[in-house]
């Protein structure tokens, strides 16, 4: 993700997209060092929509790092209502 933030990166990732091939998918996990208690990963229904706009409709967090800014059934209907899917996923880095 760049600097300018997450809508900004799905916009721009919007051009990238075939809408011939199966779906992207946007994946939101932190980085190894960075600091979760002070800027942790967030998720919420502004990503969805910036996902749907972009014409990416698979998301994909990492479970226990990320944040939700709205509750979780909001965020479910959100993506219900916009055709996307969400998944969590458990990572651990390479020591």
């Amino acid at each position: 993700e760049g600097a300018e933030g997450t809508d900004a990166l799905l916009h721009r990732s919007g051009s990238l997209v075939d809408e011939d091939r199966p779906s992207a998918v946007f994946v939101k996990m932190s980085k190894p060092s960075q600091d979760k208690t002070q800027d942790a990963p967030t998720f919420g229904i502004q990503t969805l929509r910036s996902m749907a706009e972009a014409g990416i409709f698979i998301a994909a967090f990492e479970a226990e790092q990320c944040r939700f800014l709205e509750m979780q059934s909001d965020l479910e209907a959100e993506a219900m209502s916009l055709g996307i899917t969400i998944i969590s996923v458990q990572y651990e880095a390479a020591r």
